[in-house]
């Protein structure tokens, strides 16, 4: 149209100088209709200075900004932006196969955020850095983040598939306890009949595989209804086994308990360090609560110090084991701990390697 009036031209001359209707002319001016190639070369011999490149490009340069107008296409061009950058913050191809993840970029996007309990790439990414303090430094455990966000939307996403009837209560904790100790003593058929103890006590159990420089031992989090515990089982003993366990039954009745403090996550690495006092204060209390599910009122380190050589130690800890009716593993994997600490033997669950038990 500026051309038309720049050249004093009506859009009637320009429709009989290129042989077209005038209606043509209108609707390409008003936009309903596009500049093709044969218009474009008509307009190039009728308006000089002018190629029909430039008019095509034109039409090319308007059809592009109807496009990016569009909503929808605004929508999925962020989709894919996002996408693209959570290609380099989780696995999205293993999360294809174990989340049944669609053709819908957008919905990818949504349900793999819904996962990780985040709206943003930009929350993950502080997710991921605030996660990592958890971890302890140790040239011995390195983590490769990608996949341990990976393994968090997968566990995350069980939990979402599971239901249960009854909600957690703090009034039946100490009978919860006992039974847990009660079926780690026993050692048989472990793994499933503590999912179904915990699910009567309204709370998730998962037992999840860990992916590759994933050093994590166990996982807790409360999403909805009830708290979710998962266990990777990284270390098969029985000790390591149920201090995790009651590691992040502690999380959840100390921490997880308070709504507020329902969008951290606590993830246990490094069973090995036991130590309360170290570590935060998160970290410190639930290594606390997990001493005193499995010990009790009961001063372990008293005991242990009736027997000062580990050689000899076996029937002594034997004993314990049966008089308490705590697993010989754990009772053994906490003698462990004693000995490293008083440097009584730099082995001692070498020494005493029969009567350790894994997990059932």
């Amino acid at each position: 149209k500026c051309e038309l009036e720049a050249r004093g031209m009506s859009q009637k001359d320009l429709a009989e100088a290129i042989g077209k209707a005038t209606p043509i002319i209108n609707d390409i001016i008003k936009g309903r209709r596009d500049i093709n190639v044969e218009i474009a070369v008509l307009l190039e011999m009728t308006l000089d200075n002018i190629s029909a490149e430039t008019w095509l490009n034109w039409q090319n340069a308007y059809d592009l900004q109807k496009i990016r107008e569009q909503e929808e296409i605004r929508r999925l061009q962020t989709s894919i932006s996002t996408w693209n950058t959570l290609k380099t913050l989780v696995n999205v191809n293993h999360l294809k196969k174990r989340l049944g993840l669609g053709k819908d970029i957008g919905e990818n996007v949504n349900r793999v955020f819904a996962f990780l309990g985040v709206d943003s790439t930009q929350q993950l990414e502080a997710k991921i850095h605030s996660i990592s303090a958890y971890f302890r430094k140790s040239d011995n455990l390195q983590t490769d983040y990608v996949n341990l966000m990976t393994w968090m939307a997968i566990v995350r996403h069980r939990s979402d598939e599971l239901s249960l009837a009854n909600k957690f209560s703090i009034n039946f904790i100490n009978k919860l306890t006992r039974a847990l100790n009660a079926i780690l003593y026993e050692n048989n058929n472990t793994i499933s009949r503590i999912e179904q103890l915990l699910a009567n006590y309204g709370i998730k159990f998962i037992v999840e595989k860990k992916l590759e420089k994933m050093p994590v031992d166990g996982y807790s989090f409360w999403v909805g209804e009830n708290p979710t515990i998962v266990m990777t089982k990284r270390l098969n003993r029985i000790d390591n086994f149920a201090f995790v366990l009651f590691h992040e039954l502690g999380h959840i009745v100390l921490h997880l308990l308070d709504s507020n403090n329902r969008v951290q996550d606590f993830i246990e690495t490094d069973i090995n360090t036991q130590d309360e006092h170290k570590n935060n204060d998160y970290e410190a209390a639930a290594n606390k609560f997990a001493k005193d599910c499995i010990w009790g009122n009961i001063d372990h380190k008293t005991l242990f110090g009736k027997v000062t050589n580990p050689y000899s130690a076996g029937n002594y800890l034997t004993m314990i084991s049966e008089r308490l009716k705590i697993n010989i593993g754990i009772v053994v994997g906490q003698y462990q701990f004693y000995c490293s600490e008083k440097k009584l033997c730099s082995n001692a669950y070498a020494v005493c390697y029969k009567l350790t038990q894994t997990i059932n």
